[in-house]
């Protein structure tokens, strides 16, 4: 995620397209797509009922820390069925 800058006006950093801060990601168990410099794209939802100290969970079960992501964005829609 390199292509982040810094915004003077707003004091944040700033990044392409739909990605937003990490910080501002829902905390309700929806399903996100995050992105960190460690690991990459994964999909990932808000437990901390799960372990405090490792509240990102995956669908197949890794946890991760708090910081382990810098940006997230929604997922986008499913296909329709036919």
């Amino acid at each position: 995620m390199t292509d982040r800058r810094w915004d003077t006006e707003r004091q944040e950093w700033v990044y392409p397209g739909d990605w937003r801060p990490i910080a501002d990601a829902p905390r309700d168990g929806s399903d996100i797509l995050a992105w960190g410099p460690a690991l990459g794209h994964l999909v990932v939802a808000w437990d901390s009922e799960h372990d405090p100290k490792f509240p990102w969970g995956t669908l197949d079960g890794p946890y991760y820390f708090e910081d382990a992501f810098e940006v997230w964005m929604h997922l986008p829609e499913p296909p329709n069925e036919k």
